[in-house]
């Protein structure tokens, strides 16, 4: 017997003495269901997309442990192989528990034989039948539409990959928002050309010629940071300017990813640690003969991590520009449609009337999401006291800000924060 597989069964007999429940988190490294190759949707290699999906997964695990630290009969252990590898690791492991990238049909038949009960945080599959925790993916499309919405786009774009659900998904949310509007976003590819050896590269002449013939400005929403990534490598490459001409936003907020991109990439943000604690928790429910949910527990995104590749306002009317302007830079300020319109030498009634036809709010709705978003950074960022966050962000008092958060994010300040500071 070699030392590797010695020191698993002295540490399965340990286990045994201590009562221990051996459970693993498994993210098995395969791609793409709809693919075998080992290339990358994106056009990268197999270790340059290893790279960028490793922080998901770390945060599903850092949320685990975070559970497993209040547990303390479980006996953790994370794994990160091909199916094959997937298969000698849990063979040699024996893990009683397990949360799971579910991804493939393949993969659900190597967990199912584990005889393990099984909690998947995948959106892979249609349905993986597999209890699961995930993330609300057609929340991430509405939530990205919004805010290229309330940046005054009315075009706007979507990339993903065609079939694969949680890109469907997200969308279909983004779609939905803007048809409210009257507005329908293109999507790319379509499936006609989703294909296996597609590539999201400048070396592709569809995408380029996607790109060049949007309508400007124009918001681009990816089902991903790795694809957004890809997009702003494109554009540049095209002389294409981000945010001027294309507003870029992703999803997942993987910020060594975001933050390497040029300009940084605005990202709609999803809490990985939030997720890995809850599967954990269904998970040790289950181990302890509670019959998980049969439907999947979906989990909102946090909102959105704003940085340059949005950092515009694609509005053509003045009045509309500087009021939106001034709002933004007294969002710690208590102020009112009167102090815009000092700055904005119009009527209320045509101001009202713009912010109506334009963005399909008012003045004051727009004040107060400024104010929220204010509120919501000095609660995640700061250790500041109700009292004093409602004054930095624009509220006469703690109470009016406790107000106005619970009926607009169904939550109290401290239960935000709370949230907030685990998700972190």
């Amino acid at each position: 017997m070699n030392i590797r597989n010695r020191s698993l069964e002295m540490g399965r007999e340990f286990n045994q003495m201590v009562r221990w429940r051996q459970v693993a988190v498994v993210f098995p490294l395969q791609l793409d269901p709809t693919r075998d190759d080992v290339v990358t949707m994106e056009g990268q290699s197999l270790a340059q997309h290893q790279f960028k999906t490793m922080f998901s997964s770390h945060g599903i695990l850092r949320g685990v442990c975070q559970f497993a630290r209040t547990h303390n009969e479980w006996n953790l252990c994370f794994s990160e192989n091909d199916p094959r590898g997937l298969s000698r690791f849990i063979k040699q492991w024996k893990p009683q528990g397990i949360v799971a990238h579910v991804s493939s049909p393949e993969i659900k038949k190597i967990l199912d034989r584990s005889g393990a009960k099984v909690i998947n945080v995948s959106s892979y599959l249609p349905d993986s039948g597999v209890p699961s925790v995930v993330v609300d993916n057609l929340e991430i499309g509405r939530l990205a539409a919004q805010h290229l919405l309330e940046s005054g786009f009315r075009r706007a774009g979507f990339v993903g990959y065609p079939g694969v659900r949680f890109s469907d998904l997200r969308l279909e949310g983004f779609v939905r928002e803007f048809q409210r509007l009257g507005q329908m976003p293109q999507a790319f590819p379509p499936e006609l050309l989703a294909r296996k050896d597609f590539k999201y590269t400048v070396e592709n002449k569809e995408l380029c010629k996607w790109l060049r013939n949007l309508v400007k400005p124009v918001g681009i929403f990816c089902c991903n940071d790795g694809l957004a990534s890809c997009i702003a490598d494109a554009c540049r490459s095209l002389g294409i300017r981000i945010p001027d001409d294309v507003a870029l936003l992703g999803a997942d907020n993987s910020e060594i990813v975001c933050e390497l991109s040029h300009p940084p990439l605005s990202s709609v943000r999803i809490s990985r640690e939030r997720i890995g604690y809850l599967a954990a928790e269904m998970l040790y429910a289950a181990m302890n003969g509670k019959p998980p949910s049969t439907e999947p527990v979906l989990f909102a995104p946090d909102g959105i991590a704003k940085r340059l590749s949005t950092d515009i306002l694609a509005i053509e009317d003045e009045d509309l520009v500087l009021a939106m302007k001034y709002i933004r830079e007294h969002a710690h300020d208590a102020i009112g449609v009167e102090d815009i319109l000092r700055e904005v030498p119009i009527s209320r009634r045509l101001l009202e009337k713009k912010f109506r036809t334009l963005l399909n709010k008012s003045p004051l709705d727009e004040i107060q999401r400024v104010h929220l978003e204010r509120a919501k950074q000095l609660l995640t960022d700061t250790d500041q006291s109700l009292a004093q966050v409602a004054k930095s962000s624009g509220f006469n008092s703690g109470e009016r800000l406790s107000v106005v958060f619970k009926q607009k994010v169904s939550m109290p300040p401290g239960e935000f924060r709370r949230r907030s500071r685990l998700n972190k």
